[in-house]
C-alpha cells in the first residue's frame, strides 16, 4: 500500500498477512527521469506555482500572499477557472504539468501529487492542510522524509519555515525510492 493508515487498517483486518508501505509510483522515477518527460520551460520569469485539487480559499490566499511577499508571479494550476489575479493554467498536459513544477521557485499545494513533485524537484514548498480528512498521503510522505513541518494552515506558518536541506531530502528520497523498488523486485515485479 502507499500509506501508513491503510497499512494499519489492513493489518487489523488480516493480521496474518504482512502489509508493507511503498512509495507512490510517481516517486519511483527520479527528477532526471521526469526531466526527460517534461516540456520546455513555459513561464520565463520566477514564479510561485499554486496547485490545488482539493479546493481551499485559505490555500489560494496563502499562495497569493506568499507570491506577493516573495516578488514572484503567481501561476495557478487547478481544475477550477474562477481564480483571479493570476495567469491561470487551468489545464496542462502531463509534460507541461511536470515542467511547471520543475521550474517553479516555490510551490503551494493542497495535493498529494503537488507535494510529491515538489519533493522530487527539491523545491521550497508548503502543503496547505485543508482539514477535510483527505491529507494522510501527504502527511505520510512528508513524515517519512522528515518534512512534516511543511504541512501548514496559513501564510503565517508558511513564512516561519526554515529552508529545506536539499541534500538531506535527496538522500532520504533516494533511500525511500530504493527500498520501494527492492520490495517490488522481491515481489517479482
Amino acid at each position: 500500500v502507499r500509506e501508513e493508515g491503510l497499512r494499519q487498517a489492513l493489518s487489523a483486518l488480516i493480521p496474518e498477512v504482512k502489509v508493507d508501505v511503498v512509495a507512490d509510483p510517481v516517486l519511483l522515477l527520479d527528477k532526471e527521469g521526469w526531466n526527460d518527460l517534461a516540456s520546455e520551460r513555459i513561464i520565463n520569469e520566477p514564479y510561485l506555482l499554486f496547485y490545488q485539487v482539493r479546493q481551499s480559499a485559505m490555500a489560494y490566499f496563502t499562495a497569493r500572499q506568499l507570491a506577493e511577499r516573495k516578488g514572484l508571479k503567481l501561476i495557478c494550476l487547478s481544475a477550477k477557472v474562477e481564480l483571479e489575479n493570476s495567469e491561470e493554467v487551468a489545464c496542462a498536459s502531463p509534460a507541461d504539468f511536470v515542467s511547471l513544477f520543475r521550474y517553479a521557485s516555490f510551490v503551494v499545494t493542497t495535493s498529494f501529487h503537488g507535494t510529491a513533485f515538489s519533493v522530487i524537484y527539491g523545491k521550497e514548498f508548503v502543503c496547505i492542510d485543508v482539514s477535510d480528512g483527505k491529507g494522510s498521503r501527504q502527511k505520510n510522505l512528508l513524515d517519512k522524509l522528515g518534512l512534516g513541518n511543511r504541512i501548514v494552515q496559513d501564510v503565517l506558518h508558511a513564512e516561519e519555515l526554515p529552508s529545506i536541506n536539499a541534500e538531506n531530502l535527496k538522500s532520504k528520497l533516494k533511500e525511500y525510492r530504493n527500498d520501494s523498488i527492492d520490495y517490488l523486485k522481491r515481489c517479482g515485479l
